[in-house]
């Protein structure tokens, strides 16, 4: 396989003009990469781990893909509001990217897969409580992981969609992304860089201090953090430049805290780094896709690996891996083109209609001096 070969270094701000990069084929290969994670969940193997769990220990596949997201969408998102003011167009566009594909996958396993996989009469099925419960609570982004009776003979038993915890946290970093340029506090260049670099710095610590409630879990205290990063990088686009050398730089801080701490934060700081890089290659831009498949694939992963797995399991998790990616692609193309896309040009008309489109805003300036 050829080298990647960059293209001549510029700013970021240049790199973030959705031509000069292809961030979806990043997204799309985490989206893989979660579903390799909970293979060896869903269908374990005595004494197997996934690749990237064999190579750090402290992370796996999916939680590290799952990290990416949130780096991803605090860039992208960040960077769409420096650019435009415009909250109710930013708001229905979240909206309307986010919840039509999440309604789709609810209904389709409550009526088609819920009832396919259950242990309990279809009666039954569909007069508990639970069924309504788990439609309407995810819908309301609420996680509930248990349809009533179905995949209680798995490995990994009851959970029917392990994938949706992350989806409210996302939102809230939404919110808070949108709570800051409402504030006008985003458009202030060193006001938005100490406030995302005191949330980047609060993961740090051995203890959180400003994102208390989140607890221990790492899982979910780096997910702030990594958005964080990805808005930092918006904020100092006209500074900031994807080079590889900053991904080897930080190698070596890795390597130094690989058993403290901060062996995750450091090791994500290269990954990030690392992704941002491969971006703007002229390989990798080759391989642009027709669409970003990305959310049908880790809407419905977690749940294609259970069905294969109440069949497969004793087969391992590379066979449910395989059969899972076989059985998802379908279905995220399904998803983009029938429910996704149409969702977001509904929403886009919608901002039109009612006058909210944003309106582009002058380059970022330095805060006023005093």
């Amino acid at each position: 396989m050829p080298e990647p070969t960059p293209v001549a270094p510029r700013s970021l701000r240049h790199y973030l003009e959705r031509s000069h990069n292809n961030l979806d084929v990043f997204r799309l290969i985490a989206a893989l990469a979660v579903i390799v994670g909970h293979s060896y969940v869903l269908a374990p193997a005595p004494g197997e781990r996934d690749v990237v769990a064999r190579l750090v220990g402290f992370t796996y596949s999916g939680a590290l893909a799952v990290k990416v997201f949130f780096f991803l969408s605090g860039l992208v998102c960040a960077n769409s509001l420096l650019d435009k003011r415009g909250a109710l167009a930013f708001v229905v566009a979240r909206v309307f990217r986010i919840f039509p594909a999440l309604i789709f996958t609810l209904i389709v396993t409550v009526f088609v897969v819920g009832p396919l996989a259950s242990a309990l009469a279809s009666g039954e099925y569909f007069g508990h409580k639970q069924t309504w419960r788990y439609l309407v609570a995810n819908g309301l982004l609420r996680t509930e992981y248990h349809l009533p009776g179905v995949f209680l003979a798995n490995p990994y038993a009851k959970a029917v969609n392990g994938s949706l915890w992350t989806l409210r946290h996302e939102v809230g970093a939404y919110l808070g992304l949108l709570a800051g340029a409402s504030l006008g506090l985003l458009y202030r260049r060193w006001v938005a860089t100490v406030i995302c670099a005191l949330v980047i710095a609060d993961a740090l610590l051995p203890a959180p201090l400003l994102l208390r409630t989140l607890g221990k879990n790492p899982e979910i205290r780096l997910l702030p953090s990594c958005f964080a990063a990805g808005a930092l990088l918006a904020v100092q686009r006209d500074v900031a430049t994807p080079r590889a050398r900053w991904a080897l730089a930080g190698l070596p801080i890795f390597l130094l805290c690989r058993t403290t701490h901060l062996a995750e934060p450091a090791f994500l700081a290269v990954v990030f780094a690392l992704l941002l890089w491969l971006g703007g290659t002229r390989t990798v831009l080759s391989a642009r896709m027709p669409a970003d498949f990305s959310y049908g694939v880790y809407l419905w992963g977690f749940p294609v690996a259970q069905l294969f797995a109440s069949r497969l399991a004793a087969q391992g998790p590379l066979v449910n891996c395989v059969a899972t990616i076989l059985g998802v692609l379908p279905l995220s193309v399904l998803s983009w083109y029938v429910v996704e896309k149409p969702a977001i040009h509904l929403g886009k008309r919608l901002v039109t209609q009612l006058g909210w489109s944003p309106r582009p805003r002058p380059a970022l300036a330095p805060d006023p001096s005093p």
